[in-house]
């Protein structure tokens, strides 16, 4: 159990330095170069998931991966910041997201079968188009 917490202890300190380097790149390259941000942000990133799937699976998370969904929707962009975008922006993206998940179900069974009426989808159509959401950042 000590070689366990003090290999987690480890890890943790290895994932607050990829952070902290990742957050400098953010601070001096980003606002200079976009996209050579991306290329240099790339291996950090890559490193900063393995290092906490791997502290995932020493607390023990890594079984409860079955009950994440299958479906991630990220939003990008000038006033989107993580943790920090506004709940019009999420909302939007959500009911756009819906609506075209609608269409492609109509699309896909035929007009014969999702007839409107009044202007309304079929309830079991919307229900199934509007799947409950959870946030993934454990």
């Amino acid at each position: 159990m000590i070689n366990e917490t003090a290999q987690l202890e480890i890890m943790r300190q290895q994932l607050a330095l990829m952070e902290e380097a990742l957050v400098s790149l953010q601070r001096d390259v980003l606002p200079r170069n976009k996209e050579r941000y991306r290329l240099m942000a790339e291996s950090y990133v890559g490193q900063i998931m393995d290092l906490r799937a791997k502290i995932d699976e020493c607390l023990g998370l890594d079984g409860l991966a079955s009950m994440r969904a299958d479906l991630v929707i990220t939003l990008e962009g000038p006033k989107v910041k993580l943790g920090e975008a506004r709940s019009s922006i999420v909302t939007r993206t959500l009911d756009a997201f819906r609506r075209g998940l609608e269409s492609i179900v109509e699309l896909r069974i035929g007009p014969s079968e999702a007839p409107r009426t009044s202007g309304r989808r079929k309830q079991w159509i919307e229900l199934l188009c509007d799947p409950p959401t959870r946030n993934s950042g454990w």
